[in-house]
């Protein structure tokens, strides 16, 4: 019984890490159908592992280079408005996913950032990567990065940090909040 068990495991995962990630490109397909850019999910997952036209920074790179960021540097939470009020870092642009393409793309907002920093934040990475790859490899901005693992790999790095020098807002973060309301 225990071969059969192991055997069915092995089978299942693959099987279930697939599911998963059609998941999560339908569920961002949809995103882009709201904000009117046409891409099927063949196109979808190609940026996704492409990963042209943007660097990834870990959580510990981004760190250091906000204790000394400049007004150049635009910061980018794509995530949903009840994922960004349960916490953020302090500093970024809320805009989430489906507005900021828009935006870009459609509106042709944001082009003063288009020969400096912008660093693009979302869950897990993945929807900032397709953000990142279009914003490089299709509209031309030259410097942009995504958080490597989004902000839950920031909160795992973040809770084992001994001391923050950088402050984080929301309700969830340890030292409470430091944004004023609404932000």
């Amino acid at each position: 019984m225990e071969i059969m068990t192991g055997w069915w495991i092995t089978l299942l995962a693959p099987l279930g890490v697939a599911v998963v990630g059609v998941a999560l490109g339908v569920l961002a397909l949809s995103r882009f159908k709201k904000a009117n850019i046409a891409m099927d999910a063949t196109e979808f997952f190609t940026r996704l592992i492409r990963g042209r036209g943007f660097s990834e920074l870990g959580p510990e790179t981004l760190h250091g280079r906000l204790k000394t960021q400049d007004a150049d540097t635009l910061l980018v939470d794509l995530r949903e408005p009840r994922n960004f009020v349960e916490g953020h870092i302090e500093g970024v642009t809320h805009r989430p996913f489906d507005d900021f393409l828009r935006e870009v793309v459609a509106e042709g907002q944001f082009e003063e950032y288009r020969e400096k920093d912008v660093v693009l934040i979302c869950d897990t990475g993945h929807m900032s990567r397709v953000v990142g790859e279009i914003l490089g490899q299709d509209l031309g901005f030259t410097r942009v990065f995504s958080l490597k693992g989004g902000m839950k790999r920031w909160w795992k790095w973040e809770a084992t940090q001994a001391s923050r020098s950088y402050p984080l807002c929301g309700p969830t973060a340890l030292f409470g909040k430091c944004c004023p309301q609404g932000a």
